[in-house]
């Protein structure tokens, strides 16, 4: 389960390779379903479906966010994020 490339000594530094793994494994829970947000917002701007891209576009900055304030990432990576999503929502347009 743990991943040990060397021989731990110190409990404590036992004891962070098991915290350090339950963070990554936490981590990488919050880092999918921002992919799975993204994959999903991206493909509804390509279809140009602009009823749906609202209400994906809102999920996906709550996804975003909460992954920030999980401190999965920074909060400015986190910004950058949304800013570049709503450029591309923008560019496509209102609905028609």
């Amino acid at each position: 389960m743990f991943r040990r490339y060397y021989l731990a000594v110190h409990k404590s530094v036992e004891k962070r390779a098991r915290q350090s793994e339950k963070a990554r494994s936490r981590n990488r829970v919050w880092k999918s379903k921002v992919k799975t947000a993204k994959a999903a917002l991206e493909k509804a701007i390509e279809d140009k479906k602009t009823d749906l891209t609202a209400s994906l576009y809102n999920n996906y900055v709550s996804i975003v966010d909460k992954a920030s304030s999980r401190k999965v990432m920074h909060k400015k990576n986190a910004s950058r994020k949304k800013r570049r999503m709503a450029r591309k929502i923008n560019v496509m347009g209102p609905a028609t």
